[in-house]
């Protein structure tokens, strides 16, 4: 699931907060509400990590946006005329030069319609390399003009590929709650943009770069599956979970400021001990081969809650990965339509702490 790429050269607060409100952090509100939010530029600024919502307002920002990042989104609001905002139009200024737009598709920019162009540009990146269906039907126009005032450039272009732009796809700026629908009864509805907005703490881990986006695709398939009652996809959900457990600690381990004093066994050439790495990241005791404690860590990186938890899980998903096979065990765990959520929210409070603990230490030394 991609972010929604929101492109309108009057960047406007109240229209950012009324349309995508339920996507900000609180953070970003309450920015939102300052003085500082007249500015456009201060604005992007803002939004720059926003799980969600990518926004531009000038048309060479937008084209770069698209030409080095277009796989990141999977919704488009495009405002058609990006020759500047109102103020410079009344000035006789716009925000960018014709030697300004990069050469890379063949058609010409057509003055005020510099939306079309970016549609085209998204045509020919989805053509190549994915799939333009997403494209179209994901695809929106904001215009202060009806198709009957200012024809759709791109009809001309694409006449050969089809035979018409969705009308219903074009959003006139002066009826807003045309957008308002929008996105309610488009976007809001799309599941895993859901997911992602109800878990947004969570999702931050791999926004921060502190996660594979891989692990991410992995977790809100699990989300969407949470309620599955064939155990088969429960288990296979389970293993999943206790690979990305098993990353977070890696991931942990790579910090200095760990391994100045954990012991190089527990992660020595990537064979990670979990329970250990759990027992440290505790402040626990070690324990010897004799369970004698030798040494106790002072220092207590999670709650003993977490700690709790923690163990809990591998314990769980590690019985449940491996078959519950063993010759001395007579009674083996069968998983329940419980064990999915239960394990899926362990994890997801743990990459919380995790996100935290990144935040302060992964630049000490």
């Amino acid at each position: 699931m991609g972010k929604i790429l929101y492109v309108e050269d009057e960047l406007d607060r109240d229209k950012i907060l009324h349309y995508f409100g339920k996507y900000l952090s609180d953070d970003e509100t309450e920015f939102l509400n300052s003085p500082e939010a007249e500015y456009r530029e201060k604005i992007k600024e803002k939004l720059n990590n926003n799980l969600f919502l990518h926004v531009e307002f000038n048309f060479i920002d937008a084209i770069q946006a698209i030409e080095y990042g277009y796989e990141k989104f999977s919704f488009f609001i495009i405002d058609r005329d990006l020759l500047g905002s109102k103020e410079l139009k009344d000035s006789g200024q716009s925000e960018y030069l014709p030697e300004q737009v990069p050469q890379i598709i063949e058609e010409k920019v057509v003055p005020g319609c510099e939306g079309d162009w970016l549609f085209l540009l998204l045509l020919d990146k989805y053509f190549k390399h994915s799939n333009p269906g997403l494209l179209l039907n994901n695809f929106y126009f904001l215009t202060a003009y009806s198709p009957e005032e200012r024809s759709l450039t791109i009809e001309d272009s694409l006449s050969k590929l089809f035979n018409f732009f969705p009308r219903d796809h074009i959003i006139l700026k002066d009826k807003q709650e045309n957008l308002a629908n929008f996105i309610e009864e488009k976007i809001n509805q799309f599941e895993e943009l859901i997911i992602k907005s109800e878990h947004k703490k969570v999702f931050e881990v791999f926004q921060k770069g502190y996660l594979s986006t891989d692990f991410e695709d992995t977790l809100i398939k699990i989300l969407k599956d949470i309620n599955t009652t064939d155990r088969s996809n429960i288990e296979g959900h389970i293993c999943n979970l206790r690979t990305l457990f098993q990353e977070i600690l890696r991931k942990i381990t790579e910090i200095e400021i760990i391994r100045k004093d954990m012991p190089d066994s527990f992660y020595k050439n990537g064979n990670l001990k979990p329970g250990s790495i759990i027992w440290f990241i505790a402040g626990s005791p070690k324990y010897d081969e004799t369970k004698k404690v030798n040494k106790t860590y002072s220092i207590e990186y999670i709650s003993n809650c977490i700690h709790s938890l923690c163990d809990c899980f591998w314990s769980v998903s590690s019985e449940i990965a491996h078959g519950g096979k063993s010759e001395n065990r007579k009674i083996k765990y069968l998983s329940t339509k419980y064990t999915l959520p239960i394990l899926t929210n362990i994890l997801m409070d743990f990459m919380i702490w995790f996100a935290g603990f990144m935040d302060k230490y992964r630049n000490e030394a």
